[in-house]
């Protein structure tokens, strides 16, 4: 059964050593089902200026997952 649209989200991680933030990353993106099968789509910003588009393939019947990273920036 696939879902009938999208589903938006929005994530923020910060990552700190003591008190130095070293990395902060935001990430938006959305992700649909389609029966057993979990498909994401997410764009990563770093504090660095990167940027990164993710497609993620999850299916949870198998167990198996794919993670493919494209470099934006």
């Amino acid at each position: 059964m696939q879902m009938a649209c999208p589903v938006r989200y929005r994530e923020r991680a910060e990552a700190h050593c003591k008190t130095v933030l070293l990395l902060r990353v935001l990430a938006s993106g959305a992700y649909t089902r389609d029966g057993t099968t979990f498909t994401m789509h997410v764009l990563f910003r770093i504090n660095d200026g990167t940027q990164n588009l993710d497609k993620i393939v999850f299916n949870a019947f198998t167990r198996e997952l794919t993670h493919d990273v494209y470099i934006v920036k």
